[in-house]
């Protein structure tokens, strides 16, 4: 009995993983967008050719070799290890994992791990986990190495079900769905958006560097230099869902609203990419998150890579403006590199969760404070710091990342975390206001990217293709002015506006608006990158969408159509080899 519940273990881990693969993607994708019963065959589809790759190996693997059984099996439990591993990635962040991901963020995985059994997992499902693993391993440890030979009956019954998934694969065809990303399997997926990685040729590269001055052209008009100290907090994942004012699709985030009321909100604003490090790019850096060509080892894994001292950096723009720029997280500032790279772009001051005022607070994820600490280190950072000099203050807030807590009771949903990131922000503007600081400093709030988690079906009837890529922005400069910006900016035009800000000029390029000044100007394009296909580059031009997938030489527009759709491409192409190189 013990000998046949050991032999069949590892299947029924196989079989019960694929049903709560259709599970994730059933409840946590199609069911928000109005579609169910849709993805059981179509997940099924997708996955089917590595089931049947599995099912052939283990066939091969029932044959009088030792060595070569002993590799075929660990190579199936590799293969499902992988498959598994993708799953929990898309039940929590709503993505496929890549190559490149993955070894970006290998050296946090351990602490991410222990991030989420202390501060997410209950005592009950901390020990269903341990119980989980355990059976895993020893299921998984039977199949490897107890040897198990089947008659060819058993192998024809096995080869007839692989060549069935194998067909089931082949004719599942391509759905035209703006969540079509989510069916593909893990290998499909990446094998997708490999091409990323294809080189440009020297030639190329030549003929597109004699375009570079036209590229990097700008226009300058003098202008009342601003002077104000600034404070930019980036609020993880706000999202235009969250907000009545913004979309009139949720209230989660009134106190949020009241602040836009209040000020200049911009109900048009594109943020550059998905996820937290994009966001960072855009709005320090100025350019589209766009990655370099990854000529590199895997191993050496970097987010910011090509992106170090960068010249163009807003720390040293606002630098020459006698500025200085302080950088400030309640999270590890060292994960990703983050710390590196912004003492590279020219940071005065750079601060994370290794301060010593929050040895007293609670860690959360990513061994980060609440936003409430955040906030009173950032208070009193600017009101019992002695300056000489005007200063740009980045906050970065952590306490609505996923997954999702809400750091007074321990709940764990969406709705709890933003709840109380709302009220927080909002005394922290309150007291900004009490202690008399617009009358000498404006206050910007803005959304690092959209949450990542499903788009629903309001969301996309409202917004179309740009749903996955608007957030909130709100500048508040101490006058009631309850102004509703509706012209398109993005966060690239918030970088060149805060420059012009401090500066006693205007500059402005097809690339990058000023949304902070007066006259605003958008840019003409708005590109942002996809989260979902990592290949693809959406670029948004007086109400035109196309999209342009990356593939070195051959880079190109494959939908939509905008003004000079050549010129966009040139300039992606441009910011790519710049990065590579």
């Amino acid at each position: 009995m013990l000998k046949k519940v050991l032999s069949r273990g590892f299947p029924l881990f196989i079989a019960v993983t694929l049903l709560y693969k259709i599970y994730v993607v059933e409840q946590y994708v199609m069911s928000l967008t109005g579609h169910y019963g849709y993805t059981d065959l179509v997940v099924l589809q997708n996955d089917a050719v590595i089931f049947s790759l599995m099912l052939f190996l283990y066939i091969l693997s029932t044959y009088k070799y030792s060595i070569l059984q002993f590799v075929l099996r660990f190579s199936i439990v590799f293969i499902f290890l992988v498959y598994f591993l993708d799953i929990i990635i898309l039940r929590n962040f709503f993505a496929h994992i890549t190559v490149q991901n993955f070894f970006q963020y290998l050296p946090d995985a351990y602490g991410f791990i222990v991030d989420i059994f202390i501060t997410v997992l209950t005592v009950p499902e901390i020990l269903i986990t341990i119980i989980v693993l355990l059976l895993f391993i020893i299921f998984a440890s039977h199949f490897v190495f107890i040897s198990r030979e089947s008659d060819n009956t058993e192998r024809i019954v096995l080869f007839s079900l692989s060549i069935i998934m194998l067909v089931l694969f082949i004719t599942k065809g391509d759905k035209q769905y703006i969540h079509s990303w989510i069916y593909k399997n893990i290998f499909e997926y990446n094998l997708q958006v490999n091409n990323i990685d294809a080189q440009y040729s020297d030639d190329f590269i030549k003929k597109l560097l004699l375009q570079e001055k036209d590229l990097l052209k700008q226009q300058c008009h003098p202008k009342a230099t601003g002077g104000k100290d600034i404070v930019v907090v980036i609020l993880e994942s706000l999202s235009m869902y969250h907000s009545r004012h913004f979309s009139n699709l949720n209230n989660i985030t009134p106190y949020i609203d009241k602040i836009a009321r209040d000020n200049i909100s911009f109900k048009n604003f594109y943020a550059n990419g998905f996820n937290t490090e994009d966001g960072l790019i855009s709005l320090l850096l100025g350019i589209p998150p766009i990655c370099g060509v990854n000529n590199h080892s895997v191993k050496d894994v970097d987010t910011f890579e090509g992106l170090y001292n960068v010249r163009e950096s807003i720390a040293l723009k606002l630098s020459i403006q006698g500025y200085k720029t302080e950088f400030m997280t309640s999270g590890d500032i060292n994960f990703s590199n983050k710390k590196n790279w912004l003492q590279s772009i020219g940071f005065d001051y750079i601060e994370g969760n290794e301060h010593q005022e929050y040895a007293k607070w609670p860690r959360f994820h990513f061994r980060a404070a609440p936003d409430q600490a955040l906030y009173l280190r950032a208070v009193d950072r600017i009101f019992n710091i002695k300056r000489e000099h005007p200063y740009c203050m980045i906050i970065e807030t952590v306490s609505t990342h996923l997954p999702f807590i809400n750091p007074v009771d321990g709940s764990r949903s969406e709705l709890g975390a933003f709840t109380y990131a709302d009220r927080e922000l909002f005394k922290f503007y309150m007291y900004l206001k009490k202690r008399d600081f617009f009358k000498t400093g404006i206050l910007i709030v803005v959304g690092d990217h959209r949450g990542m988690t499903p788009l629903t079906k309001a969301e996309i009837d409202l917004y179309s293709h740009r749903a996955s890529a608007l957030v909130p922005l709100i500048v508040c400069n101490g006058i009631d002015s309850n102004e509703v910006v509706n012209e398109p900016f993005q966060q690239l035009d918030l970088y060149s506006g805060i420059i012009n800000y401090a500066s006693n000029k205007q500059c402005i390029s097809r690339w990058r608006g000023d949304l902070l000044n007066i006259p605003r100007i958008p840019a003409e394009y708005i590109f942002h990158v996809s989260g979902h296909s990592r290949n693809i580059v959406n670029i948004f031009c007086d109400e035109k969408r196309a999209t342009v997938k990356l593939n070195g030489d051959k880079t190109s527009l494959v939908t939509g159509d905008i003004n000079n759709p050549q010129l966009a491409v040139d300039w992606i192409n441009y910011l790519r080899v710049q990065r590579k190189n």
